[in-house]
């Protein structure tokens, strides 16, 4: 098939005169907006992960679940090149490809990322800004938070006398099989989960073409899969078969060392919570639009002649002014604060929503929206690759659903 330079390049938003509006955000900017995305609080299950499968294994599929991650993000790039008018949000490209389907993938997000919201109480400032690339030095608190528990950790690692505070050491094996296994694989799966923040991230790149933006996805998740390595195998290795599923709390809490490692656990989780907020109110805006747009075409003939150039406009869909997106926020903000009041324990919903709404948006989601864009070229390597990554997304979503199953029902 024929592409126009304008495809080539990836779709682009023109302003009045038919000129490029080209984002703002340079490469290091939205590398430190996606890593933020990537890391957080999390990683500190991984040494545990390392526990029930061997260090080796556990590298193996640790820069597996990167790579397959990756390729994600890489089809959704692809998929955006296709579109004449740069998409901002999931909606806007399921909109164009998948109409009837749109609803449900909002939602899907918007469900997902708002129990995410929910367990996390301490907010800031920083969920208030519209902009991803706006929130870059919050990206950069982040790795500073992420470096201090790495020298935590290579120091008690490293220093005979730091280890002698530390429990025995348990037993360590390069390869585990068992089915623990299963049950901790998909912690490294979700632990790339970035998805809901890419297309504003390669909307809001500077000259956002397929070569930059592979550069931002590849760096990010490189970055983000070195850490997750170094987490787990420095855990690991001090700790052996006996580390708990949280590793900041293997060390002694009478270190003031340590304490501010701790504190930097909850910088972690300060600066992953605007991040995950982002994405949610976007798909609640969508979703209160479609419905909005719904009832007011029900009584006009332009609802017989599908959507006018300005509706499908993703700059227009998201122009609303600083009070709606104020209160929508604080809206999201405070149900988040009254659901982790009244709900003691949120870690099954959290596992049920993440295993469907995760595998959805980085896996199933991508594949579906190329194979449906591409569906001219079947018989490309990547066409297939795009069906292979969607029977990946379907089987971790299926393995990370019965494990959470499972849970509720030992816990009955």
């Amino acid at each position: 098939m024929h592409e126009t330079t304008q495809e080539r390049r990836g779709a682009v938003a023109l302003d009045e005169d038919g000129e490029e509006v080209s984002g703002s955000a340079t490469i290091l900017s939205s590398i430190s907006g996606l890593t933020n995305t990537i890391i957080g609080a999390g990683m500190l299950a991984l040494p545990h992960a390392y526990a029930t499968m061997g260090w080796l294994l556990g590298t193996v599929l640790v820069l597996l679940c990167a790579m397959v991650t990756n390729f994600g993000l890489h089809l959704v790039k692809l998929c955006e090149v296709r579109m004449e008018l740069r998409p901002q949000s999931f909606y806007d490209m399921t909109s164009q490809v998948m109409p009837s389907a749109v609803w449900y993938f909002d939602a899907t997000i918007f469900v997902k990322l708002l129990w995410v919201v929910v367990s996390l109480v301490l907010v800031s400032p920083v969920c208030f800004y519209r902009k991803l690339h706006q929130m870059r030095w919050v990206g950069y608190l982040n790795m500073a938070a992420v470096l201090y528990l790495l020298v935590i950790m290579l120091y008690y690692f490293l220093s005979g006398t730091a280890r002698a505070a530390l429990p025995p050491r348990g037993e360590i094996a390069a390869v585990i099989f068992s089915t623990d296994v299963l049950r901790t694989f998909p912690i490294m799966v979700f632990a790339y989960t970035c998805a809901q923040n890419i297309l504003p991230v390669y909307s809001e790149l500077h000259h956002s073409t397929v070569k930059r933006s592979s550069i931002v996805t590849i760096l990010s998740l490189g970055a983000s899969a070195m850490v997750y390595v170094v987490v787990a195998s420095v855990g690991y290795a001090t700790f052996g078969a006996q580390v708990g599923d949280n590793i900041i709390a293997m060390y002694p809490s009478s270190s003031m060392f340590v304490s501010i490692g701790k504190l930097s656990v909850i910088a972690l989780t300060l600066t992953s919570y605007p991040m995950q907020l982002y994405p949610c109110r976007a798909s609640l805006i969508n979703m209160l639009e479609v419905n909005a747009n719904v009832l007011s075409s029900e009584n006009t003939e332009e609802s017989m002649l599908g959507p006018t150039s300005a509706e499908m406009d993703p700059v227009n869909h998201y122009e609303i002014n600083d009070q709606r997106w104020s209160l929508l926020t604080l809206t999201l903000m405070t149900a988040g604060l009254l659901v982790s009041l009244l709900i003691d324990d949120l870690s099954i919903v959290l596992g049920i929503v993440g295993s469907v709404g995760s595998t959805t948006i980085s896996f199933i989601l991508p594949a579906l929206l190329y194979r449906r864009m591409y569906d001219d070229e079947p018989n490309t390597t990547l066409h297939s690759s795009a069906f292979f990554l969607g029977i990946w997304g379907g089987a971790v979503l299926v393995l990370a659903l019965f494990i959470n199953i499972s849970r509720i029902f030992q816990g009955m």
